[in-house]
């Protein structure tokens, strides 16, 4: 949310987009969905190792190299999944992970396919969603949503 407000700031005679706040449901997971896009699209300097040892904070945000999870190895697969759940969860409270999945993104060689289930609770809502997130993708291809 707060990138949102950033990036579509109201003017000075009060026009423009209004505020991440008011988002009607529709509104609120496609909030949720560009917000999980650049989480899991941004790369922090540090190694897996040490981002699993201590408390994730803001200068933290984003992902590890994917390097880290070799492609075939289900250990490191299921490695990812865990660590993908785990930043969504420090990073968008709005969404409560129920699940993570890992695939080959079918005609992308440079990513990955994250399938994050779960529910937005927001207030009063509470909406099951499931996403489709490319992860790892080279700049200036598509994201698939």
């Amino acid at each position: 949310m707060l990138f949102e407000r950033l990036a579509h700031p109201v003017d000075i005679r009060g026009t423009g987009d209004p505020p991440a706040r008011v988002h009607d449901a529709e509104g609120l997971r496609n909030s949720v969905l560009r917000q999980l896009r650049c989480l899991l699209n941004t790369r922090v300097p540090l190694d897996i190792d040490t981002l699993e040892e201590r408390e994730r904070t803001t200068i933290d945000y984003g992902m590890p190299d994917l390097s880290a999870f070799p492609l075939g190895n289900s250990d490191a697969m299921a490695r990812l999944e865990r660590h993908v759940a785990r930043t969504i969860s420090v990073y968008e409270p709005r969404l409560r992970v129920r699940g993570v999945t890992i695939e080959v993104f079918a005609g992308r060689r440079s990513a990955l396919l994250a399938r994050v289930s779960g529910s937005i609770e927001v207030g009063a809502i509470v909406e099951p969603v499931s996403f489709a997130i490319a992860v790892g993708e080279a700049p200036g291809e598509p994201d698939d949503g």
